[in-house]
């Protein structure tokens, strides 16, 4: 597996038109937004390791935890896969700038049938 790169804000709401424009027709498009801490590897697990009679544990030290959080929103179609993060003085900003797309670019969604239930009446 590869690093992966992160776009710039702009250039993931460009990707993402393309990505909603293709689905148009046939196919999804998955979203996800998640706390990003920085990190770019897992954090370290407890290890033993057996030297014949003896064991030894290693620990490593986790990494610190960041001051600030950021915003990790990744998207999916098919086979391409794109991904941004977002800082703590953006995040209003591209918030309402991603729900405005989200808005415009759902009106191609299938309208649910509603089905009527049939109420009792009660006799008295």
């Amino acid at each position: 597996m590869g690093d992966r790169v992160h776009l710039t804000n702009e250039v993931f709401m460009s990707e993402l038109t393309l990505m909603f424009h293709n689905a148009r027709k046939e196919g999804t498009v998955t979203t996800s937004i998640k706390r990003y801490d920085g990190r770019t590897r897992p954090i370290p697990k407890v290890r033993k390791i057996r030297q014949g009679k003896k064991t030894q544990i290693i620990r490593k030290e986790p990494l610190p935890t960041p001051d600030e959080f950021s915003c990790l929103i990744r998207a999916k179609s098919k086979s391409k896969k794109i991904s941004t993060v977002i800082s703590a003085e953006d995040a209003i900003r591209f918030q309402l700038q991603f729900c405005q797309f989200l808005r415009s670019n759902m009106d191609g969604l299938k309208k649910e049938k509603k089905t009527k239930k049939k109420s009792k009446k009660a006799t008295q």
